[in-house]
C-alpha cells in the first residue's frame, strides 16, 4: 500500500510534498489526495471513455487507501456515472475493494494491532503466540496504560467488529487481539477488565464463526463452562454474557432453519437452542458456592436425560447431544427450492427483524436464488430487504453482497422504481 508521501509524489506534477501542501489550500492533505483522485477519473470520464481510460480510472478508484476514501469517490462519481464509464464486472471490483476497505475502517481490532505490531495486522495470521507476545512486551512502559483504558473503552465497537467480521467469513484476528489484551492484562494494567474483555472476544469469535459455517456443535460442547467450578467465575460470566448479548444472531439461524430446513434438522436446532437456555436458566451468580454449581449440575444433567451428578457427566450427556446434530450449511438448507421459497424466507426473517443478523453466505445465497429465473417486483422487493437490512448493520457486508452477487445481474434485474432504490442504496456511508 502507498504511502502518504508516496501518493502526493505520484499526484502532484512537482513530485513535492510542500508544493502539493500549498497547492490544496485549505483542505487537509489526505482531502485533497481524495479530490485530486476524483478530478483525475473525472477527466478520463470526460468524452469517450476507451479501454485504456477505463483501466485508468479503475486503477485509481482500486488505489483508495480507506473505507473513507473508497466511498468518497464512488458517491462524488456517483454510481450510475460509473455504471456508464466502466464494464460491469470492473463495478464488482470496486464494491470488493470498497468492502474491504470499509472493514479496515469499522474494525478496531485492525487500528490496535498495527498501532502494536506496526505491520499490516491481515500478515499476523499463523504467527507463533510466543512471537506476538515477544513483540507486544516490547511496547514502551508510558504507552501501555492508555492502551489497556482505550482496550476497555472501546470494548462494544470491538466486539460488534469481530460478530459482523466473523458472519461475513472473514478472519477476526481475535487471537492476535488477546495476545495484547493479554499481556497488559498480565503486566497489571486493568486486570480485571481486560480479562473479562479477553473472554467475551473469545466467546463473540466462537458463537460468530460457527453461525457463519452453520454449525452448533461446538457452542453445545462449551455449554458447560457455564457451571464448571474450575474456570474463574469472569470467564464463566463472560459466556453467559456473550450468550444473551448474540442471541438475536442466534435466533436469525433458528428462524432460517424453521422455514427452509428438513424436520430433522428444525429438530436439532430447537434441540440446541433449548438447551443453551437450559444452561442460561440455571446459571448461578458470579459468586456462588460450591454447593449451588453442583445443584445446577444435577438440575441440567436430569433434564436432558443424563445419568449422574458430577461435571464429567454433564460434559457426557451434552457430547452425546452435540454429536447427534447435524449442520445446517447453505447447501443442506437451501437444497434445490425455487425462488418462490426465497422470497417467503426474506419476507418472514424480514418481519422478525433478524434478515440482517443472518451470516452472509445465507444472505448472499437469498440474493442468488431471487436472481435465477424471473425477477417479478416481489423477488425485486425481497433483494432490497436483504441489502437495506445488511447495510443498515454494515457498509461493508453490504458491498460484498452485492459484489457476489454481480452488478451485471442486479441490473438486468431491476427496473421502474425498484431499480431506483437499488441504485440509491449504492451510496456509500
Amino acid at each position: 500500500m502507498p504511502s502518504l508521501t508516496q501518493s502526493i509524489a505520484a499526484l502532484s506534477p512537482t513530485n513535492s510534498v510542500t508544493a502539493f501542501v500549498r497547492a490544496v489550500g485549505g483542505k487537509s492533505v489526505r482531502r485533497a489526495i481524495w479530490e485530486h483522485k476524483y478530478k483525475k477519473v473525472d477527466d478520463l470520464f470526460s468524452g469517450g471513455t476507451s479501454e485504456e481510460k477505463e483501466d485508468q480510472a479503475l486503477a485509481i478508484i482500486l488505489s483508495a487507501e480507506s473505507g473513507d476514501e473508497a466511498a468518497h469517490l464512488v458517491n462524488k462519481l456517483t454510481w450510475d456515472r460509473l455504471d456508464d464509464d466502466l464494464d460491469e464486472p470492473d463495478l464488482d471490483r470496486i464494491l470488493g475493494h470498497a468492502s474491504r476497505m470499509l472493514e479496515r475502517r469499522d474494525f478496531p481490532a485492525i487500528r490496535i494491532l498495527r498501532k502494536v505490531f506496526v505491520v499490516d495486522p491481515w500478515s499476523l495470521p499463523g504467527t507463533p503466540i510466543a512471537q506476538l507476545t515477544a513483540t507486544a512486551s516490547g511496547m514502551l512502559g508510558f504507552a501501555r496504560q492508555p492502551l489497556a483504558d482505550e482496550l476497555f473503552g472501546m470494548r462494544d465497537p470491538l466486539l460488534n467488529g469481530v460478530t459482523i467480521t466473523a458472519l461475513r467469513g472473514r478472519p477476526t484476528l481475535v487471537t492476535e487481539l488477546r495476545v495484547v489484551v493479554d499481556f497488559l492484562r498480565g503486566a497489571g494494567h486493568n486486570p480485571n477488565q481486560l480479562a473479562q474483555l479477553s473472554w467475551e472476544l473469545f466467546y463473540t469469535d466462537m458463537i460468530a464463526t460457527q453461525l457463519a459455517r452453520g454449525e452448533v456443535r461446538v457452542l453445545i460442547q462449551r455449554l458447560p463452562d457455564l457451571v464448571n467450578a474450575e474456570l474463574p467465575g469472569i470467564q464463566r460470566n463472560a459466556w453467559f454474557d456473550m450468550l444473551r448479548r448474540w442471541e438475536r444472531e442466534l435466533v436469525a439461524l433458528d428462524e432460517l432453519v424453521k422455514v427452509l430446513g428438513s424436520s430433522v434438522q428444525k429438530n436439532d436446532m430447537r434441540r440446541f437452542m433449548d438447551t443453551r437456555r437450559l444452561f442460561m436458566d440455571n446459571f448461578p451468580a458470579l459468586t456462588a458456592p460450591p454447593n449451588v454449581l453442583q445443584a445446577a449440575i444435577q438440575a441440567i444433567t436430569a433434564a436432558i436425560g443424563g445419568v449422574g451428578a458430577t461435571f464429567q457427566d454433564l460434559v457426557a450427556a451434552i457430547r452425546n447431544i452435540a454429536d447427534a446434530i447435524g449442520d445446517f450449511t447453505v447447501p443442506s438448507l437451501f437444497g434445490t427450492d425455487s425462488d418462490q421459497l426465497a422470497v417467503n424466507t426474506t419476507n418472514i426473517l424480514a418481519g422478525q427483524n433478524v434478515l440482517g443478523l443472518l451470516p452472509t453466505v445465507y444472505k448472499s445465497e437469498l440474493v442468488n436464488r431471487l436472481l435465477d429465473g424471473a425477477v417479478e417486483d416481489e423477488e425485486e422487493q425481497a433483494i432490497l430487504a436483504v441489502l437495506r437490512t445488511s447495510k443498515e448493520r454494515s457498509t461493508a457486508d453490504f458491498a460484498q453482497i452485492a459484489a457476489q452477487a454481480s452488478w451485471e445481474k442486479l441490473y438486468n434485474a431491476f427496473n421502474g422504481q425498484e431499480y431506483d432504490d437499488l441504485e440509491a442504496m449504492f451510496t456509500l456511508r
